[in-house]
C-alpha cells in the first residue's frame, strides 16, 4: 500500500499571505493470518468462530514548507522531513451463525 497527501493552508499575518504546505508520504503492508472452524448443526444451520493475528507496518515522510515570507520575516524553524515507523499487532476473534436457505 502507498499513499500520498498534500494538505495547503494559507494565512494573512501583518498583510503578508504566507501558505504551509504539508506533504505526507506512507508506505506499509499488514498481514492477516486466520484459524477457524465450523459445525454444521443440521442442512441449514452451522456456528463457526475464527480468530485472526493482524500485523500492521506503517513507514512514512511528512515535510513542511512555508512559502511568501518577506525578506528579514523570523519564524520557528521546522524540520525539513519528520520521519514515522509504526507497527502495531491485534487479535481478533469472530463468531459466525449461518442459515442455509
Amino acid at each position: 500500500m502507498r499513499a500520498k497527501e498534500e494538505q495547503k493552508e494559507t494565512i494573512a499575518m501583518r498583510g503578508v499571505q504566507i501558505t504551509g504546505t504539508k506533504m505526507q508520504t506512507v508506505d506499509g503492508f499488514f498481514v492477516a493470518p486466520a484459524i477457524g472452524g465450523e459445525y454444521l448443526f443440521s442442512d441449514r444451520f452451522s456456528l463457526g468462530a475464527e480468530v485472526q493475528f493482524r500485523h500492521t507496518s506503517i513507514k512514512g515522510d511528512e515535510v513542511s514548507t512555508l512559502s511568501g515570507l518577506r525578506p528579514g520575516v523570523r519564524v520557528p524553524s521546522a524540520p525539513e522531513a519528520e520521519r514515522f515507523d509504526t507497527s502495531v499487532s491485534t487479535t481478533r476473534v469472530l463468531f459466525v451463525t449461518r442459515f442455509y436457505f
